[in-house]
């Protein structure tokens, strides 16, 4: 799950890095399709091909293979919210 994350961290982090002038909606909203993207193929390896069971959402409504559910990616679009904040943070220092 770690790796996961930050997989979706530096790529979130390069996303915004090149749109910066994005208005976040839009930023939410890509984001969240980025996160739920590493996520749907992250789950399929870890979890359906070596059975590791690090997260199981077929118990929420609408999953695709137990997953990725629009709960959760509706979480992560509000998850960047702060994240670009932090990225603008991070990309400033790294101009500097």
């Amino acid at each position: 799950m770690a790796v996961t994350g930050g997989a979706c961290f530096v790529s979130l982090f390069k996303f915004y890095e090149k749109h910066k002038k994005m208005k976040m909606p839009a930023k939410c909203i890509i984001g969240s399709a980025i996160i739920t993207s590493l996520e749907f193929c992250c789950g399929c390896i870890v979890n359906l091909k070596y059975k590791l069971n690090v997260w199981d959402y077929s118990k929420c409504r609408l999953n695709i293979k137990g997953q990725i559910c629009p709960f959760y990616s509706m979480l992560w679009a509000f998850l960047c919210i702060p994240v670009s904040v932090l990225c603008k943070k991070l990309s400033d220092i790294k101009s500097d």
